[in-house]
């Protein structure tokens, strides 16, 4: 199944959200709204429509998408047609495919369906501005029987006459073509700021390697991919280890697989304003004498030049060339923050280098990982 998402229009109905960016790179609850299509279907071939900060879908995608097979068609007309005829132009006559509105997020449960025919998205969890009832498409609101923006076609011979511009669900009402209906249980559309603040929820953590479940007191964290899986095994070791030295400063453990421990109630210290800044310093302090605590609690381990170059200069700078390009100031020589200039680290990254092999640490705390778990 080929997947054509219409990523095209400004997202104004999202007002400041997409500035800087375009609509489909929105994130919700920290994943930019296309990514749920690449995580849904990671085998199928995507065909992205775009007209607006199409330089920056591009930037993004190339940095982040790389293992999906995507190509962005760049068009200058208007409307949710427009793009539509040379997406499928290069299809064979007898491939379906699927065309989704790029601010659709189709629920886990979600299946192309078995059954040969052309199809219909019909939201039921959200209200549409177009409504599909008895065959037939009416301009006026439902959630019941709504256009949610999800078409599948049998072959490219329905929209042989597809128009350049315009609305598409316009169209689609003067053509004689059947839909079979798709219900969409527990989808979402993001089309709108008031849609996205109550689908996009802050108080949740999330990276995109592991999952964090709150259930009352109880923290239950989870690996979600190998990388996750990876580290969750290393975790898992650590607490089990410390454990066993008797150091208090953790967490209470409750059980391993998974790993479930005590949520800890509390905020940034920087955040309390009934705190003074003189009691703040002496919690840092506390903090401070904890980990250091914890770094002795065995002997420090030797440190050798290549672990220093791999984990401070190798890793930083791979992280930071991944995301130079979407950096409008990353060529220049010298950055100004906060009034002040300071050299980009681009261009001494020899000189960063050749300090750190001269002055690398002489050993590494016992349980400096411990460090990046508080």
């Amino acid at each position: 199944m080929k997947i054509i998402i219409q990523a095209g229009g400004k997202g104004t109905r999202l007002e400041g959200l997409t500035r800087n960016k375009p609509k489909c790179l929105v994130p919700v609850n920290n994943l930019p709204i296309i990514f749920y299509a690449f995580e849904k279907f990671p085998n199928e071939e995507f065909t992205i429509i775009a007209d607006y900060k199409t330089d920056v879908l591009e930037k993004y995608l190339a940095a982040f998408a790389d293992k999906y097979n995507y190509k962005i068609v760049k068009v200058s007309k208007k409307g949710t047609s427009a793009g539509i005829k040379e997406a499928i132009s290069n299809f064979t006559p007898d491939e379906p495919f699927m065309i989704m509105w790029c601010d659709l997020i189709l629920s886990k449960d979600f299946k192309f369906p078995e059954a040969e025919g052309n199809y219909i998205g019909i939201s039921k969890d959200f209200e549409c501005r177009w409504s599909y009832i008895d065959n037939k498409f009416i301009k006026e609101p439902s959630k019941a029987n709504g256009v949610a923006g999800l078409f599948i076609f049998e072959n490219k011979k329905y929209l042989e006459n597809v128009p350049e511009e315009g609305a598409f669900v316009n169209w689609l009402q003067t053509q004689n073509m059947s839909f079979k209906r798709l219900d969409l249980y527990g989808s979402k559309e993001i089309g709108t700021l008031l849609s996205y603040s109550d689908n996009n929820d802050n108080t949740k953590p999330c990276r995109p390697f592991n999952s964090m479940e709150f259930d009352g007191d109880i923290v239950i964290k989870r690996g979600i991919n190998e990388q996750g899986r990876k580290i969750a095994i290393d975790e898992i070791a650590w607490y089990k280890h410390v454990k066993t030295l008797d150091y208090k400063n953790i967490p209470e453990i409750y059980d391993y697989e998974p790993l479930k421990m005590k949520r800890v109630q509390g905020k940034n210290i920087w955040e309390y304003d009934c705190l003074t800044r003189s009691q703040k310093c002496e919690i840092l302090k506390e903090i401070i004498h904890a980990l250091n605590d914890l770094h002795n609690l065995e002997e420090p381990k030797p440190a050798n030049l290549e672990d220093v170059q791999e984990n401070y200069f190798n890793k930083t700078f791979d992280r930071l060339s991944k995301v130079k390009n979407l950096i409008p100031f990353a060529q220049n020589e010298f950055i100004k923050i906060n009034g002040q200039y300071f050299r980009n680290v681009f261009f001494c990254k020899d000189e960063i280098k050749n300090r750190l092999k001269a002055a690398p640490p002489p050993a590494f705390p016992a349980y400096s990982w411990g460090l990046y778990v508080l």
